[in-house]
């Protein structure tokens, strides 16, 4: 779901994914936990192919803890492995605050050359108003440095997202994230229900300009997402995902 509209993550507080992005978030979730897993091949190419799977459970009525694994390559090319896990703590029925800690591997050639590093992500999302959402957060924090020279490693990425939702129909956001000695990059997005158990997703990326296209399915407390994201160059990525909340 959160690449199928744009990125906007403060559109998508139910989804355990966001424990990448903005751990503080899910503790505006509508259910008190869910489980997800999403499958891609990134181009129609074998040995890009990735997986994620995420979880998160509320815990008393202030904490949400969260956790994800994600893999994506192939082990005698190129293989990245990432591991994260997060806690996020309501101040209010407005305002939330977390912290994630992730570990990310990354090997070449079977194995012949391995760097790893570990980082930090600060959260905080809000409720301002009724049906709006903003986030904020702070990613790739260096912990343990992911290569020898400082100069190559991965630098800080900011990122604020907002949406606004008239429920159940629709919802709409917008992202603005920028990593250290980067350019700016802005994503919108939106969902649009057709009918009970049935949605619409669509977003825009710029910088470069890539659309996606979708759709959810639910039924009860599951559901199925289906998420085309185009390339200009490389052709499109087809992303399946489900997820279960309770």
């Amino acid at each position: 779901m959160i690449v199928g509209v744009g990125g906007a993550i403060a559109m998508t507080p139910d989804e355990p994914g966001v424990v990448w992005m903005n751990p503080a978030l899910a503790m505006f979730a509508n259910s008190r936990g869910g489980a997800s897993l999403s499958y891609r091949k990134h181009f129609e190419l074998d040995d890009l192919r990735e997986m994620d799977a995420s979880v998160r459970h509320r815990l008393f009525d202030d904490y949400t803890v969260s956790a994800a694994f994600a893999r994506y390559g192939e082990q005698d090319l190129y293989l990245e492995s990432r591991l994260t896990g997060a806690v996020a703590r309501q101040f209010s029925d407005r305002y939330a605050a977390g912290i994630g800690i992730e570990y990310d591997r990354t090997e070449f050639g079977a194995g012949n050359a391995v760097y790893s590093g570990v980082s930090l992500t600060l959260s905080a999302a809000a409720e301002p108003l009724d049906h709006v959402i903003a986030a904020a957060s702070l990613r790739r924090i260096a912990i343990d440095d992911f290569y020898d020279g400082v100069a190559d490693n991965p630098g800080l990425l900011g990122e604020l997202s907002v949406a606004w939702s008239a429920p159940p129909d629709i919802t709409v956001g917008a992202v603005w994230s920028r990593a250290e000695d980067d350019d700016d990059r802005f994503g919108i997005g939106q969902r649009l229900r057709f009918v009970e158990g049935l949605e619409f997703i669509s977003g825009l990326r710029f910088d470069p300009v890539r659309y996606t296209l979708g759709g959810r399915f639910t039924h009860r407390m599951g559901s199925i997402d289906y998420v085309y994201l185009s390339h200009n160059d490389l052709g499109g990525t087809h992303t399946i995902g489900v997820a279960w909340a309770w």
